[in-house]
């Protein structure tokens, strides 16, 4: 039977979205247990989770930690990767809010004057947290995105450019003025020159994204190879640590390895790869 991760209720078979909560139902009671995504103060925690929920995530909780003075900010399984993109989305906004006060107040200077040095420290106030510093999409991802706007805007532009051409012709019996006929037709020209422009940002994605997982199986094969769990705790706790807080060490040991052969990694794609891999390395 599948089950709401927020409000515990149990639904028949065939049902998908709580009726209360508004989230997607899942099948077992393991996959209701909350995971930990970011820590902080409590101010900046319950601020984040009202922003989860003005988002449409609504599984957020927030437990403090009394063993490391941290609140602690726990969604359900299914929703990790989505709560930890909007999280960052916060943290650009929170810092570039935070940075435009400070300029203003001291040399006047605007926030998209600083946002470049801003986006490269997006966990600014909060605890670091690995797979939040950066939104990424990958170029597979954007390739298709691009793609879909490509044929949609040349559909449309093809279809609204020939329904013009019909009602001009009096195939069909619908009678424009001169000054529609210009502003449509400028609109559906319009229409035809961003879908080429998609369509050509489609094809550079998709260029990319063969690159992109070429290097992507590389640094997998590179990591398995050599970040053992023995070599990434060794030296790494000194102290008794919650398994959320060894979580948050281990990948940023794990980040700071792989950087070290492969330079220049985008943040956010180098994320992507280590979250994958921590179960393989840690839940065996």
């Amino acid at each position: 039977m599948p089950w709401c991760p927020v409000c515990k209720n149990e639904y028949v078979e065939g049902m998908k979205v709580c009726a209360d909560c508004g989230v997607e139902l899942v099948d077992t009671l393991e996959d209701m247990q909350p995971k930990a995504i970011t820590f902080g103060t409590e101010d900046e925690i319950t601020r984040l989770n009202e922003f989860l929920k003005y988002n449409q995530l609504k599984s957020g909780s927030i437990r403090y930690d009394e063993a490391e003075d941290v609140y602690e900010l726990f969604v359900a399984s299914e929703d990790v990767q989505k709560a930890k993109r909007i999280a960052s989305i916060f943290k650009q906004e929170e810092a570039l809010s935070r940075e435009e006060e400070a300029a203003q107040s001291e040399t006047g200077e605007s926030a998209e004057e600083l946002l470049e040095d801003i986006t490269t420290d997006t966990n600014a106030g909060m605890g670091t947290v690995q797979g939040t510093g950066v939104v990424y999409e990958n170029k597979r991802d954007k390739a298709e995105n691009f793609k879909s706007s490509a044929y949609t805007l040349i559909i449309v532009g093809i279809a609204g450019a020939m329904a013009l051409l019909l009602c001009k012709t009096g195939i069909i019996p619908f009678h424009l003025n001169l000054l529609t006929y210009g502003v449509m037709g400028v609109m559906f020209a319009v229409f035809l020159i961003m879908g080429i422009s998609s369509y050509r940002s489609y094809k550079q994605y998709a260029g990319d994204a063969k690159e992109e997982e070429e290097l992507k199986e590389e640094v997998e094969r590179w990591c398995r190879e050599n970040l053992t769990r023995q070599a990434i705790d060794d030296g790494l706790f000194q102290e008794e640590f919650s398994e959320e807080m060894k979580y948050f060490r281990r990948m940023e040991k794990m980040k700071q390895e792989v950087e070290k052969t492969f330079l220049n990694m985008e943040e956010g794609f180098l994320d992507t790869i280590l979250e994958d891999l921590y179960p393989t390395i840690f839940d065996k």
